[in-house]
């Protein structure tokens, strides 16, 4: 009896207070060996795509691909050998949500790129693996409508290559580019180094240079590189970046491109221990979010690392990810139902080894008081005068090899587990006939939960548990009769651990 009053007093009062804005957790994936997201895609229904590698089904890796719903359930996982030493690096969505997914494999006794291609029931469709004179490195893979195009490099020169195919275009000698972007106003945008200098380059449609710059900020950005590159709302650019301060550790700068390829504001980020930029992406707000890897001091792990900015440079929030152990963000998304969604490694959380590590944040960042792995970041921002000076690039005609792969599927690691989330969200209600029932439509919804119709402290005994984003109330007539038609009427649903919220329904 006392454990029931002590549940009917967390239902009358506790629920308001543990109601999601934003559906906000944390999971860690994978088992015993190294399990690594290194690029993420959001779904038009909320869901997202996950890939990396795995160690944890041999000592070789393979490619990763999970699909998580908005809640971070489970939805689908494959495990694949391309023949060696196999990692996915960058993926781009078509609209018919498929995916390209590109890497670098070794197979047929040597290393080198692959482009491959996921359709949308989550079959692998191809794999191709090309490679010039060296071992080649795919980086990044975007799409211009159907049409895949990838830049990576071989040892000290890059390309951009297009199609399933590889057609071969040409070669930039002694640079590494390490993203791409189209280009609204025609061809492509790429950047990367060249003479450890950070570097963009303009490509016509035909993937021939038309410029190239060095970006600096009024000083010398040494052993420097662009990492990333996005599209803003407003159509200019950002590019974020690292190099080698002048107090001797790795720092991360931040710029603004123009539609004109003028650099609007420069910032440099700097700390006294290491920091790295993994990427940069745009949000659906028209803000900028930067995220990468960050320690405090030298005695401190490294933790994963995003910060938001303003299209005018102003820093909005940062933050870092971590525990006791070395843990790294290596790419994000700005998912449809706000938040950000953050995934690369952890070493702090689940088995032994490294571990997938995913992060779905509200809008600033955060995700429940008892995340206790969310710190604040404090890298100074520095506000620098921006310069670009031309660069010199001699292009060459390439001879590339192309040769299919077979894939080898190996068992899933089938393992998701919460770190910490914010409690349930209902979004919506759902009416359906024949018989009569009510789908809830939210977000994190947990196996384990209880629904209370009105007043009653008596929980309703007909539901089904969909997934994390689904429940369905069923009861027919006797379900129906307790929505009278007109009569705003209350619903509440609370999963085991007691956190909860309610939606009013209205027949």
């Amino acid at each position: 009896m006392k454990k029931f009053f002590l549940f009917s007093f967390l239902i009358v009062f506790s629920f308001s207070s543990f109601c999601a804005v934003i559906g906000a957790w944390a999971k860690v994936l994978g088992k015993d060996g190294n399990d690594v997201f290194t690029s993420v895609v959001p779904l038009d229904d909320g869901s997202f795509i996950l890939c990396g590698y795995s160690t944890s089904r041999g000592d070789e890796e393979n490619c990763w691909i999970v699909k998580l719903d908005r809640s971070g359930a489970l939805i689908s996982e494959g495990l694949y050998d391309f023949g060696g030493e196999d990692r996915i690096v960058s993926i781009a969505k078509l609209s018919d949500g498929s995916v390209y997914i590109g890497g670098k494999l070794n197979a047929f006794g040597s290393d080198g790129a692959f482009i491959s291609k996921l359709k949308s029931n989550g079959t692998i469709d191809f794999i191709n693996k090309f490679a010039y004179y060296s071992p080649t490195v795919l980086k990044s893979v975007k799409v211009d409508g159907t049409v895949p195009y990838s830049a990576g490099f071989s040892e000290s020169d890059s390309y951009i290559e297009k199609g399933e195919n590889v057609i071969s275009s040409n070669l930039l000698s002694d640079t590494r580019l390490y993203d791409l972007i189209l280009n609204p106003a025609g061809g492509f945008i790429a950047v990367g180094e060249k003479d450890n200098r950070p570097l963009l380059v303009l490509f016509d449609s035909s993937l021939k240079i038309r410029q190239a710059f060095y970006l600096s900020a009024g000083q010398d950005l040494k052993n420097g590189k662009c990492s990333s590159i996005t599209k803003l709302l407003n159509g200019e650019f950002a590019v974020g970046g690292e190099f080698f301060s002048s107090s001797n550790f790795n720092s991360i700068f931040l710029c603004k491109i123009s539609t004109d390829y003028n650099i609007t504001w420069m910032n440099i980020l700097e700390t006294r221990q290491d920091a790295s930029a993994k990427g940069v992406i745009s949000t659906k707000s028209g803000d900028i979010l930067l995220f990468g890897t960050f320690r405090p001091s030298e005695n401190d792990p490294f933790d994963g690392y995003a910060s938001l900015w303003g299209s005018d440079g102003s820093l909005i929030w940062q933050k870092r990810y971590g525990g006791s152990a070395n843990d790294e963000i290596w790419c994000a998304s700005s998912p449809s139902d706000g938040g950000y969604l953050l995934a690369g490694k952890t070493k702090s959380y689940g088995r032994e080894g490294e571990n997938g590590f995913v992060i779905k944040t509200d809008d600033v960042g955060d995700v429940d008081p008892t995340c206790d792995f969310i710190k604040t970041a404090n890298l100074s921002v520095t506000v620098s005068e921006p310069q670009k000076d031309t660069a010199q690039i001699d292009e060459t005609i390439p001879t590339v090899s192309l040769n299919p792969v077979k894939k080898q599927d190996k068992d899933p690691l089938g393992v998701a587990d919460l770190l910490c989330y914010n409690g349930p969200a209902i979004i919506s209600v759902t009416k359906k006939t024949g018989p009569f029932r009510l789908v809830l439509n939210g977000v994190n919804f947990r196996k384990d939960f209880s629904v209370y119709i009105g007043e009653s402290s008596t929980p309703w005994g007909k539901t089904a548990f969909v997934d994390g984003t689904k429940v369905i109330i069923k009861g027919g007539n006797s379900l129906k009769s307790q929505f009278p038609k007109g009569v705003p009427t209350l619903i509440r649903f609370f999963n085991s651990d007691g956190r909860g919220c309610e939606i009013t329904y209205t027949r």
